[in-house]
């Protein structure tokens, strides 16, 4: 059984990373195809009215997980706080993965992506508001060549990521 918590901030690459690693069967929740199912609307277009919904949605299936040990998943969020993550991980007896990005490259992303102009407030929330060390990361999401070659001349040069 594997189990696991994806999380950063927003635009950080926590669906894709979840894309590419989870297996035919495993269970995902992720907030905003979550939002998107139950609102009919676009990807990234957030309506607040929705939003207990997607919670409500997000509790039963993280009771169902409680239930069914042997079940993979893979739970994505953007909490900004180490408690809430590892409560979370506590309870579904996860694997925590954290995502890394600066506040830069998460602005970066959300124009590339074309998201909607309230994600860069999402964005700036979430750095104001978190709790989580830099370097807490287990998996760094490496987007772009230059983004690669800072992340070798660092570690070649001692520096922890």
């Amino acid at each position: 059984m594997s189990r696991f918590v994806v999380a950063g901030s927003p635009c950080s690459g926590k669906t894709i990373y979840v894309r590419e690693h989870m297996q035919a069967g495993d269970v995902v929740y992720d907030y905003d195809t979550m939002h998107q199912a139950l609102s009919g609307q676009a990807s990234h277009q957030h309506d607040q009215r929705i939003r207990p919904y997607v919670l409500a949605a997000r509790d039963t299936v993280l009771d169902m997980l409680s239930n069914a040990p042997e079940q993979a998943a893979w739970i994505i969020t953007a909490s900004p706080r180490m408690a809430e993550l590892q409560s979370l991980q506590a309870k579904l007896g996860a694997e925590l993965i954290l995502l890394e990005v600066t506040r830069e490259e998460a602005h970066r992303r959300c124009d590339s992506d074309g998201r909607p102009a309230e994600w860069h407030g999402y964005i700036d929330r979430w750095f104001a508001d978190t709790d989580i060390a830099v370097g807490e990361a287990k998996h760094l999401f490496i987007s772009s060549p230059s983004q690669a070659r800072r992340v070798i001349e660092s570690m070649s040069r001692g520096i922890e990521l």
